[in-house]
């Protein structure tokens, strides 16, 4: 029983910590698209909610580690080809994230004993429910998804603003059409 109090504990701030990298993964997917196609520097991003634990000129990290959002500087223009491409990269940046977590997985499902603690497997499974989590929060960043409850305002995913950019290069093309 020791054991596996023990391997709980341990395990809390391993799921923690590659959850809050999977939310800096996403945006650093959003951010590299837009400095190479917007050419700014100019943005803020904010990791989770609730009590700021680490803050820098551009970067807020918070106590819980679910949501992620970057705001972008002047020089974004919504509704274009490069806003879409900027918003589908988030999700670019979370799979990028779990191809890099394949050699864990591969060591939680080939040689669990390797990443065990006192010989039981609840590190490994708190290994695996971690990246099943970060699938799931990768489904509710493409599919479009509006929450109006959560911290900072609501949530938005980057599916709600694919279709808004969508819509509105559709909305340019039909108006530069009947020009």
């Amino acid at each position: 029983m020791k054991a596996i109090l023990i391997s709980i504990i341990v395990s809390i701030p391993i799921v923690y910590i590659l959850l809050l990298l999977s939310r800096i993964f996403k945006e650093l997917g959003h951010l590299i698209m837009y400095r190479v196609l917007f050419k700014d520097d100019n943005y803020k991003i904010t990791v989770g909610f609730g009590k700021n634990l680490l803050q820098t000129k551009r970067w807020s990290i918070r106590g819980i580690p679910i949501l992620s959002k970057i705001t972008y500087g002047d020089k974004f223009q919504k509704g274009t080809y490069k806003s879409m491409v900027t918003h589908i990269s988030g999700a670019l940046g979370t799979i990028v994230y779990l191809i890099c977590l394949l050699p864990l997985l591969y060591l939680v499902k080939k040689k669990p004993e390797l990443i065990s603690i006192m010989d039981t497997n609840i590190l490994p499974m708190a290994i695996l429910r971690t990246v099943q989590i970060v699938i799931f929060t990768l489904y509710f960043t493409i599919i479009p998804l509006q929450i109006q409850f959560f911290p900072g305002g609501g949530y938005l995913s980057d599916g709600v603003h694919v279709i808004n950019d969508i819509k509105n290069i559709k909305g340019q093309k039909e108006t530069e059409e009947n020009i």
